[in-house]
């Protein structure tokens, strides 16, 4: 059905309910890509317009995905309550929208209507509000959840303690975890994403918090930010799970590229509720969500980003959360094989701000407790979202999730690519003895095939955040055998202990806080010197080709990222010339980072190729790609005819990693695959993972793959029986 206004004698015509929808939407970056979004500010007030005057009732009629093939659109179907939309069923959205904001609509009224509403009524009337009216209808319903705190009281603000590591060091979780209890956080929840979805890690992660929580006898809730999967796996062995965790969408297939369904969801649910760890009446699930999910998946219907988010909503509700953690721009799946981690130090999305995005109360008009984490670039933050109704969160180290990295745009020098030189002896860490740890004897990147923690090659040592000495500080005598504040600053590259001076930081910590931004924005804006990448890797008898992606420059490349996944059509005849075909196909591309590249790609690239030979697969030439998203191995791979192909790419800077090198294998490249076909290996560089131990977790990835056939969330893993299977991460 189409729907029309006039506007001073313009008519402007929307051939359906999603073109309307999507054309009533604010700007945001990834509707563009996908096409979707009004052509200016009067075509997008028209479209408003249309909206207003729409009867509720249309959403009932007029499905945006047919339900017969999607279980979203089915479980909104049938969760539909009549009774308790019929107070508002005879309204347009525009008389929705001034009944929201009467004294009519109170929280008993609307937890009454809650069942009865859509997430497209919601996502609808949301489209017609003003930041203002969005704030004033989420302040009037209170969502309150508990596990053994309670979260969403008035005035009481809630916060996330997330202790990452880079390599999952259980050292290092402890003294973040601590650090940031001792600053007041985590009374939400305390939770780990590992930098590997193995089994044997998500175990000793959650044994390792449930410690923690017994011992000082605190009120919280922990959980481990692995794949539901392995969550399921890990409490079949009776480990002790508070919070499951899963990354959810909007529709099935988009669900799919996260690798769940609601089947799983349900089954994980039940799960954890038979632990008997949560209190009666109380939460056990933790959703992740993402406006760029169903996008990047390539799964959204024609649906705008705004309306796809409402429907991930719903899919939370069916299960009760504890949390919904928002996650605004673009956003990869977590893919259950070595998926990529969000380390501390890594700021909580990408340094330019895509998809600016208010919290709009969508999901306080479906009972969602919520959070909201930003993934987007392009725009400030809305101030809304500090509203104290909006739950935040803070990482051990003081909230660098949401620090924004603001970057400059002068000319930058490429970057030369460092000389990989022989590999580095044992340190003292790497040689004294490690205290046991459940079986395993050594330091954690001892016994991972990690590289010691160390300063970054080919750059200087940075001043880490509160290692500069306050001289206004009095020396205190510590006892024999307890650590001292230094050590513990050696067991984590988060900023722990940092100090105060009033309500500011000691001028050394600062320094050295800004020094990281500084790091941080040389990393985005610095270009590749593709030609010295190309002649260090036949400096070591690989044979390489040069090509460009179809961005112009690096604004382009950071405002477009569909440009960056596509050849320059002189580059794809370049390819052309060098088949007939391969197994395995080796791309570098600088990513969002040229300082990872510079220093990491060529040692990995050559590590890599050694041990393809050694198994007997042709490999074709290294392809250096300038300006080149994770996608361009596809068309590359293609263009060469290979069955594999490994991108290796710099990762998005954060605060202490600026030069943290990814990896993205792919099975059967062609192009406009979606990323849940992809597998990922991330924090590849000194004091993550080191170069030697992803090659070997890279040749694992490309056997797997040859022999199943396929890649990313379908890759079979960790099944001893299954010689095809890709063996757990660490085993």
């Amino acid at each position: 059905m189409a729907y029309a206004t006039t506007i001073e004698g313009t008519r402007f015509t929307f051939p359906d309910l999603r073109r309307l929808l999507a054309k009533a939407t604010p700007e945001r970056s990834g509707d563009q890509l996908a096409g979707l979004c009004a052509d200016g500010p009067v075509e997008r007030l028209a479209a408003q317009i249309a909206l207003a005057d729409l009867p509720l009732k249309t959403f009932l009629a007029e499905e945006l995905i047919p339900s017969e093939e999607d279980e979203v659109s089915d479980l909104i179907a049938r969760r539909h309550d009549a009774a308790a939309f019929a107070p508002v069923s005879s309204l347009t959205v525009g008389a929705f929208r001034e009944w929201l904001l009467s004294p009519a609509a109170d929280a008993q009224a609307l937890a009454a209507l809650s069942p009865g509403l859509t997430p497209e009524m919601v996502a609808a009337v949301s489209k017609i509000c003003r930041l203002q009216d969005l704030v004033a209808v989420a302040a009037k319903r209170p969502v309150v959840t508990r596990f053994r705190s309670t979260i969403g009281l008035p005035g009481r603000l809630a916060t996330r303690n997330q202790p990452n590591h880079p390599t999952d060091s259980s050292e290092g979780i402890l003294i973040s975890a601590l650090d940031g209890l001792l600053m007041g956080s985590g009374d939400a929840v305390i939770g780990v994403n590992p930098a590997t979805d193995s089994l044997p890690d998500y175990i000793r992660i959650v044994e390792l918090l449930e410690t923690l929580r017994l011992r000082l006898d605190v009120p919280i809730q922990h959980c481990c930010l692995g794949h539901v999967t392995v969550a399921i796996e890990a409490m079949a062995k009776g480990a002790p799970v508070d919070l499951v965790f899963q990354s959810v969408a909007g529709s099935q297939k988009a669900n799919a590229g996260f690798g769940v369904d609601l089947a799983v969801l349900r089954e994980a649910s039940e799960a954890a509720r038979a632990l008997g760890r949560c209190p009666a009446g109380g939460q056990v699930m933790y959703f992740e969500t993402g406006q760029g999910s169903a996008l990047s998946a390539d799964a959204h219907w024609g649906v705008d980003q705004q309306t796809m988010e409402a429907r991930a909503y719903a899919v939370a509700r069916e299960f009760d959360p504890l949390l919904v953690n928002t996650v605004v721009g673009l956003h990869r799946p977590r893919i259950p094989v070595q998926r990529q981690a969000d380390h501390p130090g890594r700021a909580g999305g990408p340094l330019l701000r895509q998809a600016a995005r208010p919290a709009d109360g969508r999901g306080r008009l479906l009972h969602q407790p919520r959070r909201c984490r930003r993934r987007g670039h392009g725009r400030a933050p809305d101030p809304a979202v500090r509203s104290r109704r909006q739950l935040r969160h803070h990482r051990a180290g003081g909230g660098r999730r949401d620090a924004e990295l603001p970057v400059a745009v002068p000319p930058r020098r490429g970057l030369r690519p460092r000389d990989p030189g022989p590999s580095a002896g044992p340190g003292i860490r790497g040689v004294a003895p490690g205290r046991a740890h459940h079986g395993r004897a050594g330091p954690a990147h001892q016994r991972h095939g990690r590289a010691a923690p160390g300063p970054r090659r080919g750059l200087p040592a940075p001043a880490r955040a509160g290692r500069v000495s306050d001289p206004t500080e009095p020396a205190k005598p510590a006892h024999a055998g307890t650590p001292t504040l230094r050590d513990l600053r050696g067991l984590t590259q988060a900023r722990i202990a940092l100090g105060a001076h009033g309500a500011g930081l000691p001028t050394g910590a600062a320094l050295a806080f800004g020094l990281d931004h500084a790091r941080a924005r040389e990393a985005v804006w610095t270009p590749l010197d593709a030609a010295a990448i190309g002649a260090a890797l036949r400096a070591q008898g690989l044979e390489s080709v040069e090509v460009r992606s179809a961005v112009s420059d690096r604004t382009e490349y950071l405002r477009r990222p569909d440009r960056g996944r596509s050849l320059a059509p002189e580059s794809a005849t370049v390819l052309d010339g060098h088949g007939p075909g391969f197994d395995v196909a080796i791309v570098i591309a600088d990513g969002l980072s040229a300082t990872a590249v510079a220093l990491n790609a060529v040692p990995a690239a050559t590590a890599l190729a050694a041990r393809v030979r050694r198994a007997g697969w042709s490999l074709a030439p290294v392809v250096v790609a300038s300006q080149g998203r994770v996608a361009i191995g596809d068309p590359i791979g293609a263009r060469l005819g290979a069955r594999c192909v490994v991108v290796l790419i710099g990762e998005r800077p954060g605060l202490s990693a600026s030069d943290s090198l990814g990896c993205y294998v792919t099975f059967g490249p062609e192009p406009g695959l979606p990323d849940s076909r992809r597998n990922c290996i991330s924090n590849i560089r000194e004091g993550g993972l080191s170069v030697e131990a992803a090659a070997g977790q890279m040749e694992a990835l490309l056997r797997a793959m040859l022999a199943q056939g396929t890649s990313g969330v379908a890759l079979r893993r960790g099944d001893p029986a299954d010689p095809k299977a890709l063996p757990d991460a660490r085993d």
